[in-house]
């Protein structure tokens, strides 16, 4: 039975209430469970607003300190004694969200706004619970919507309703209420970093480095603002930015392997093959890869190499990446390119016959080997290449100038004017000169001196526009580490 406390107890337990309070603001659970554990040891002695109180302070400490089970039981027993408490049935859907049970959760939260309707926890909670552990994220729409006409100037509720938009692809609406929660809180990082994330899958690559840059300004050790403002600078061509926002993110997450994997192709295409074969070994020594990931970046690594003159550190990739994968056609292929440029020609034949056994509709598959053929001087075997080539892929310039080029060596002279003819005339001609120097020799043979001089005269013009036009290889928020091969 409850009885009326004297003054002097009631105003002792008030003022205990309040140091238990603010224990819990200050992160001191422990404390304040003791001291709302103490209050409740009176329970005959209080007033029902005070063991309310009570109750939710121990609650909330047993929450705080994540022992939920004891949170969960101390919950029911507080709802035993008052069960309409909204703030008590808010807390207890919380309790039981990190105890797994959803379901329950959301009932709690539907009846603590059944007590209290303009409770805008309870709103957000419920909007949550739909948003994160049902996945049904038009209900959580609705929540987040009335937690907004609770409070407009509320920030988070815009957040959440971002969220949930993002999930429903409504962008544009999503957009919308990260704007508007940035509009009311400038210092809430994750909004900028959500929009961000919406800017750089729009492809809006300015707006989302703005963003980024924003996160990393309030979170200056976020190495997710980092890599995702890298990905944006790598998509507009500004390499050097990149590695220093690769390299910003690596410094806090060093072992962050997209964002070492994605320096070392900024810095490959910037020619900085040292740093980027760097990178790529990290990758392969930090990380617990399967062999898809682990082929890429040795034929990544490989090429690096190549590049920069270290053909037995590429050869010894490439061929870690056929030892992992024998199907692997590509490894093959770039193995061969490699053989083939430095004349190491029963190699390269090895080479491009696995790839061709492993991918016969391989247009180019077949060019290489012909080219090895042809180097060969075996010219019948090459022009069969060459045919087989054409057949897959009758617009391809290089293997219609390979075919001409043997067709002149057998002295088929007209033939060969006529495959050189359509190679020129494809629009890839413009990026391969020698197609004209090809066809300008026939032309010289067949007497042809003034035709032969203009193909001459063509050649290094469309030379000069190649290298104006090159771009560097289009990057995507992955990785695609093939590359065009050259023959």
């Amino acid at each position: 039975m409850i009885c009326d406390p004297p003054d002097s107890f009631v105003f002792d337990t008030h003022t205990a209430l309040a140091k238990a309070e603010r224990c819990l603001a200050s992160s001191r659970g422990s404390k304040a469970l003791s001291m709302a554990s103490s209050i409740l040891d009176r329970a005959n002695t209080l007033q029902r607003n005070i063991l309310d109180t009570a109750h939710l302070i121990k609650c909330r400490a047993l929450a705080q300190l994540g022992e939920w089970t004891k949170a969960l039981i101390a919950c029911q027993q507080a709802l035993a004694f008052s069960p309409s408490h909204h703030e008590l049935l808010h807390i207890t859907g919380k309790v039981l969200l990190e105890c797994g049970k959803p379901n329950d959760a959301l009932a709690c939260f539907g009846y603590a706004i059944e007590a209290k309707p303009d409770h805008l926890p309870s709103w957000l909670a419920r909007g949550l619970t739909y948003h994160l552990h049902l996945k049904d994220s038009a209900r959580a729409v609705t929540d987040f919507h009335t937690s907004i006409v609770l409070n407009p100037l509320y920030y988070k509720s815009f957040f959440y309703m971002g969220m949930a938009m993002t999930d429903l692809q409504r962008f544009d609406l999503a957009l919308e209420a990260f704007s508007r929660s940035v509009h009311l809180n400038a210092t809430f990082s994750e909004s900028y970093f959500r929009r961000g994330i919406l800017h750089l899958q729009q492809q809006q690559l300015e707006r989302a480095i703005e963003d980024f840059v924003k996160v990393t300004q309030l979170v200056p050790d976020s190495a997710e603002a980092h890599y995702n403002c890298a990905l944006a600078q790598h998509l507009l061509k500004r390499n050097e930015e990149a590695i220093t926002s690769y390299k910003a993110c690596l410094q806090y997450q060093p072992k962050y392997v997209n964002a070492l994997k994605n320096c070392a192709h900024a810095q490959s295409e910037l020619g900085l093959y040292p740093e980027a074969f760097e990178n790529y070994s990290a990758v392969l020594t930090i990380a617990n890869l399967d062999d898809d990931a682990k082929i890429d970046i040795l034929i990544a690594r490989g090429q690096v190499s190549e590049r920069n003159g270290d053909v037995e550190q590429a050869i010894v990739d490439y061929s870690a990446a056929t030892e992992l994968r024998p199907n692997f056609a590509r490894a093959y292929t770039y193995r061969g390119l490699l053989h083939l440029q430095h004349l190491e020609l029963s190699h390269a034949l090895n080479d491009f016959t696995n790839s061709i056994d492993l991918e016969p509709d391989n247009a180019r598959s077949w060019n290489n080997r012909g080219i090895a053929l042809l180097h060969l001087n075996q010219l019948d075997a090459a022009l069969r290449d060459f045919d087989q080539a054409i057949t897959l892929c009758p617009t391809y310039t290089k293997a219609l100038r390979n075919r001409g080029k043997v067709l002149y060596l057998q002295q088929a002279l007209e033939t060969a004017m006529e495959s050189l003819n359509t190679a020129a005339q494809q629009h890839s001609a413009n990026n391969d000169p020698e197609t004209f120097i090809v066809r300008g020799t026939v032309h010289h043979a067949l007497g042809n001196h003034s035709r032969a001089l203009r193909d001459f005269a063509r050649a290094p013009e469309h030379q000069r526009k190649r290298s104006m036009r090159q771009e560097q290889t289009e990057m995507l928020a992955w990785l695609n580490f093939a590359s065009p091969l050259d023959n």
